[in-house]
């Protein structure tokens, strides 16, 4: 209703921080109380001045690698992750970051390369995981457990709330453990990789023999090339 601070959600009142009101012919309504009455995903971009709003982040993609989507809120929670590793590493807060995020980076911008870095590790860990399934890997039981432990340890470190880590992270609990899953995918797929490429004590030996020059001597001119003197003692004792 008009001047109402509730909205009413199939019989559910919902509490507006400001109500429907009239201006001039128009109706205007919260944007973000609406759109997350219809279960939809909002937020506001403080770059641009816009306000995002995605219907489900489980199912909107942000890139495709061989045909399997990446959504967007298996890019948010990476960024997450990108965001808190590069807060930790400069020392920075949330607010440093926030300031920072526009500042120039060569040619581009710090938010860009964070975001670029992202998008990068979203594509590897996601080609990793396909690549391993296309080996015939699985997962077992105990890296199920591997990965719950991870999620429920996540869920407590926010007070036991899993609305906390999907508000916290702007994500998905699926999408979430889609990354998880696809994560511990690649590791499996890295451990198979680097076993395969174990060599033996022979071959080892043999690629240092092909591969590598013996030195009988090795001679340190005692002149200064520049001007032909010979160097100090002590030059010559140092090098």
């Amino acid at each position: 209703k008009i001047n109402d601070n509730v909205l009413m959600k199939n019989g559910e009142p919902i509490a507006l921080d400001v109500p429907a009101q009239l201006v001039g012919k128009r109706t205007l309504v919260p944007v973000r109380a609406i759109s997350e009455a219809y279960g939809c995903f909002v937020d506001w971009n403080d770059w641009n001045n816009t306000v995002v709003i995605v219907s489900d982040l489980s199912k909107v993609p942000v890139a495709t690698v061989n045909g399997e989507n990446i959504s967007m809120g298996y890019f948010n929670f990476v960024l997450c992750q990108v965001e808190a590793y590069a807060m930790q590493t400069f020392d920075f807060s949330a607010e440093d970051l926030k300031n920072i995020w526009t500042s120039s980076l060569g040619s581009t911008t710090f938010g860009e390369y964070l975001v670029a870095t992202t998008l990068e590790q979203c594509v590897y860990t996601k080609a990793n995981a396909m690549a391993a399934k296309a080996k015939g890997i699985g997962l077992g039981v105990a890296d199920k457990n591997s990965m719950n432990a991870q999620i429920s340890s996540l869920v407590e470190g926010l007070g036991g709330s899993e609305q906390a880590v999907v508000d916290g992270f702007s994500t998905t609990m699926s999408a979430m453990a889609e990354f998880y899953t696809d994560n511990k995918y690649a590791e499996k797929y890295y451990d198979m990789l680097t076993k395969e490429a174990q060599m033996s004590e022979k071959e080892i030996k043999k690629y240092l023999d092909d591969n590598y020059i013996r030195a009988k001597h090795i001679l340190f001119t005692t002149v200064d090339t520049n001007t032909g003197k010979p160097l100090s003692e002590k030059e010559i004792a140092s090098k």
